[in-house]
């Protein structure tokens, strides 16, 4: 690991440079690990304010994860066994935010509904104006950044044991079949189950929604949020899921482990998912 490049003290102004909560933890953790990937990072936008600002799981979780996955396939390379690593690092990123935070929900966590314009405008205000308000995203992120660095950097270098079985993955798979790279497809290994199994807002969207504003960005030099391959992609799940969003309504279940979620995807009971969300 290359020496740390920036210091815990400066998260607020890490934040206030990269912009959404979500990129902003995938560069300090990308940047803890020796790693800059600054497409990677920016494409993690749409999953602030937990989701397309939907209150959902908190940004600062979901681009930890996609960072703490980027280097589990650094380090170990891409099996079953590497997954489970992934999967167990989000649930311990998880673990640690409730404990600082009292639940892993933006809306939750900020009292905020940021799809409302006028909750968000007064909050985004608030926040800059008093940096010591106590729901301040900058606030949250400058208390959780130190116990994300260390809880990310534990649970990459656990021990786990040899798995021969292949496992299946929803985010994986989703991001395979819209054409992703092998690492790629790892980064939102995490994402899994709704987040580390959790049941919550479905991983093969957020797994969706990066990597197709990565290629977006890619494709038009443009690193703008909102933007219409977000819209598009969160549109069409949409459509295929009826308007829900959490994992443990879609699938009617959720997995108590690695191998339950592995055989229920193997089975194909997410593939119109998976398979819809292509542009």
């Amino acid at each position: 690991m290359e020496s740390r490049k920036y210091s815990l003290d400066d998260t607020k102004k890490i934040f206030m440079s990269q912009g959404p909560c979500s990129t902003a933890f995938f560069y300090i953790l990308n940047r803890e690990f020796g790693n800059v990937n600054t497409n990677d990072e920016k494409a993690a936008a749409p999953l602030c304010g937990g989701v397309m600002q939907k209150g959902y799981q908190c940004g600062m979780l979901w681009g930890s994860s996609l960072a703490a996955s980027k280097e589990i396939y650094k380090k170990y390379g891409n099996s079953s066994s590497s997954t489970q690593l992934a999967i167990n690092a989000t649930k311990e990123l998880m673990k640690s935010f409730t404990q600082c935070n009292g639940s892993v929900d933006c809306r939750e966590v900020t009292q905020t509904d940021f799809a409302k314009k006028f909750q968000f405008v007064k909050f985004i205000f608030v926040s800059f104006l008093y940096k010591i308000f106590k729901k301040s995203c900058f606030n949250i992120a400058d208390n959780w950044a130190p116990f994300a660095v260390e809880t990310a950097t534990r649970s990459v270098n656990a021990k786990t044991n040899e798995i021969t079985e292949q496992y299946y993955n929803c985010a994986y798979s989703t991001v395979v079949n819209l054409g992703g790279t092998e690492e790629e497809a790892f980064c939102v290994a995490g994402f899994a189950g709704g987040m580390g199994l959790s049941g919550n807002s479905c991983g093969a969207l957020s797994a969706a929604l990066w990597f197709n504003t990565k290629k977006y960005i890619s494709e038009t030099g443009k690193g703008e949020y909102p933007n219409s391959a977000a819209t598009e992609t969160y549109t069409k799940f949409l459509q295929i899921t009826n308007n829900e969003m959490l994992c443990s309504k879609i699938c009617s279940q959720k997995f108590n482990n690695i191998k339950e979620h592995s055989d229920f995807i193997k089975s194909g009971r997410c593939e119109n998912i998976i398979e819809g969300l292509k542009l």
